[in-house]
């Protein structure tokens, strides 16, 4: 299956100093669907978790945008 984005590493921290891995934050994540407001897309999620806030707020994002599976 083809993903158009992916949710990975912790919530919140585009960077974790400590284990030298990306995570993704609620703004990235606001300027992918920004970018394809019309289209429907597949997003895959693998993060252990992370921040609260960015995660509900990258919840109420995708499930505003409408077309995501």
């Amino acid at each position: 299956m083809k993903f158009d984005y992916y949710i990975t590493g912790t919530i919140g921290e585009a960077y974790d100093w400590w284990t030298g891995t990306r995570g993704t934050t609620a703004d990235q994540v606001k300027a992918f669907l920004k970018e394809h407001k019309d289209d429907e897309l597949t997003i895959a999620v693998s993060s252990l978790g992370g921040y609260i806030t960015d995660g509900l707020a990258i919840m109420d994002m995708i499930h505003n945008h409408g077309k995501c599976n």
